[in-house]
């Protein structure tokens, strides 16, 4: 929501997106594969009373996920599990009117104000991929029934950002 008395509005739009395909080609497999987007866009995101209409800040935010997956009863006491996933996401924030030159001015005294541009601006990719696999036994006994799982995943996580004050020039796409 717009704060009160904020000479622009603040305007936030999200598309969502899910796409889901399950296929069991015989009572003891399954597989499943699905993507997802989730792209969410701000105008004005920093919209205040004392933030100038030049001065307000463009906010991006949002990625893709692909995954898909497979399960399989081996026997009637082995089951196996195996998944795949690629995340790739971004948080961005930069000036709503596009100009990466000007300088901010904050007046901190009475008449508390912001103008010129915003702050800054941000880059950042946030990623993530990931493989696992687990196997899961079900024996049973004189003991009773037990559940004995293992399992391996392997993940990497990427970060790549830059961040710097408007005027600067450094991050303009």
């Amino acid at each position: 929501a717009t704060p009160s008395d904020s000479p622009t509005p603040r305007v936030g739009t999200a598309a969502y997106r899910l796409a889901k395909l399950t296929w069991q080609p015989d009572p003891a497999w399954r597989a499943t594969a699905s993507y997802t987007r989730d792209p969410y866009e701000i105008d004005n995101y920093n919209a205040a009373w004392y933030v100038a209409p030049e001065a307000t800040e463009h906010w991006s935010q949002g990625g893709t996920l692909v995954s898909a997956s497979a399960q399989g009863v081996l026997t009637p006491r082995l089951l196996w599990q195996a998944q795949a996933g690629r995340q790739r996401s971004h948080v961005d924030y930069f000036p709503q009117g596009g100009d990466f030159t000007a300088l901010r001015r904050e007046n901190w005294g009475d008449d508390l104000l912001f103008s010129g541009n915003a702050a800054g601006e941000q880059f950042s990719d946030r990623d993530r991929d990931v493989v696992a696999t687990s196997l899961e036994w079900l024996p049973s006994g004189r003991a009773g029934h037990h559940d004995v799982k293992a399992g391996l995943e392997l993940s990497r996580r990427m970060f790549n950002g830059a961040r710097c004050a408007t005027g600067t020039a450094t991050n303009a796409p």
